[in-house]
């Protein structure tokens, strides 16, 4: 039986009824959507929204068998959890097609949470082989209790929940649960202590401080100017550094195209968030130099010590920090304030108001793959307040 919900959305949804032949009945109904996702790439040419997709679907389900058993029971929450977030899992591969794929990174990251902790305390509850629509928030909220009372903390606990979280809603997309459990579970507090960067007269004196390594001090400079990610230091190329002519000035920025990392190697910038970025002049001059004195003409700015890899982040991470030790910032000083890398993007956001919105290119789950275009008065404005800012540090 194949029948059409009403519904206000543009395009109709179709459910598949499977006849029970000793009761005559239908007790296992199943979105053809969901149907078509359990039926996986058989399937993937068949339209489940047209009446006669959804009949394909259910001949193709009763020839695989996939329709004797009900759709609820068929997705069991331990397995799918821990496939969930695998570089072949169908969540992955579905954002690869969609031109949006997760970094291996971020799926190391989200995987190690459900697999360490997750996984085991299903099994060791009995949860493990519920149906994914018998999962409540309330076993949600008991299972991530019993995590931060056996010590993991507030923040990992966090990370869990996230990790959590789009499994979920994938799961809500088939409708094959109603409503998201986790959505209810409440995040735990964080006593994180508030970043900090450093002052005027501390970035003065980092770039004054005597350094054999011109690369990391203009990655850091760069940084520090534009507000990019190490990612996108590592990453940049000269084709991504423009400039125009306006009123006999010249402006320059930088298209955010790339980021590289040594798990993923080149590969577009985080959550998508490309866009452009105003740098001032002195700056740019100075990275077109340094492209000139790369000995291996691959396109990086940054180059590294072979000729198919720009320079490492671990690198300049480890300059970095040298320099503000040379400067009189201890290790224990820059851990206790949050100095990492990163601190320059946050430096830049507090001294350069204009960024935050366009210029930083946060990105959430209604932003990701948006390109952020500046007008050119943004360009020029937001590129006087970024040289103004060197100049107050004596650059």
């Amino acid at each position: 039986m194949v029948y059409k919900r009403s519904s206000g959305k543009k395009k109709p949804t179709y459910y598949i009824g499977f006849l029970d032949e000793d009761t005559r009945t239908y007790p296992r109904r199943v979105a053809a959507a969901a149907l078509k996702y359990q039926l996986g790439e058989d399937a993937r040419s068949i339209p489940s929204t047209t009446k006669a997709g959804a009949e394909a679907l259910a001949r193709m389900a009763l020839d695989k068998g996939v329709a004797l058993s009900s759709p609820q029971t068929a997705t069991k929450i331990g397995d799918y959890l821990l496939n969930f977030w695998t570089q072949d899992g169908d969540y992955a591969l579905k954002m690869s097609r969609s031109k949006r794929p997760l970094s291996r990174a971020y799926l190391s990251a989200a995987k190690s949470g459900v697999n360490k902790h997750v996984v085991p305390w299903l099994k060791k509850t009995g949860y493990h082989d519920y149906p994914a629509h018998r999962i409540t928030t309330a076993i949600l909220e008991d299972m991530l209790t019993d995590f931060f009372e056996s010590g993991i903390t507030a923040s990992r606990c966090n990370s869990i929940r996230t990790a959590l979280s789009k499994p979920f809603d994938e799961l809500r997309r088939r409708e094959e649960i109603k409503q998201n459990p986790i959505t209810n579970v409440m995040k735990f507090r964080e006593d994180i202590a508030k970043r900090k960067i450093l002052t005027i007269g501390e970035a003065k004196a980092f770039f004054e401080a005597p350094s054999d390594d011109k690369q990391s001090k203009l990655a850091c400079l760069l940084s520090m100017a534009t507000g990019l990610r190490i990612s996108e230091v590592c990453g940049l190329k000269i084709s991504d550094v423009h400039s125009e002519d306006i009123d006999d000035d010249r402006y320059w920025w930088i298209s955010v195209e790339h980021a590289y990392t040594e798990a993923d190697g080149l590969h577009a910038p985080k959550a998508g968030s490309r866009g452009d970025v105003p740098v001032p002049a002195s700056v740019a001059e100075q990275l077109i130099q340094l492209h000139r004195e790369n000995p291996w003409g691959n396109g990086y700015v940054f180059h590294g010590i072979s000729e198919t890899r720009p320079m490492s982040a671990r690198d300049i991470r480890t300059e970095y920090r040298r320099v503000l030790v040379s400067v009189g910032i201890t290790e224990e000083q820059q851990a206790a304030r949050g100095l990492d890398f990163h601190a320059w993007r946050h430096f830049y956001a507090s001294h350069v108001k204009d960024s935050a919105t366009k210029v930083l290119r946060h990105a959430d789950e209604q932003t990701t793959q948006r390109y952020t275009h500046l007008t050119q008065a943004e360009r020029i404005k937001i590129g006087d307040q970024a040289s103004q800012l060197l100049k107050g540090a004596g650059l």
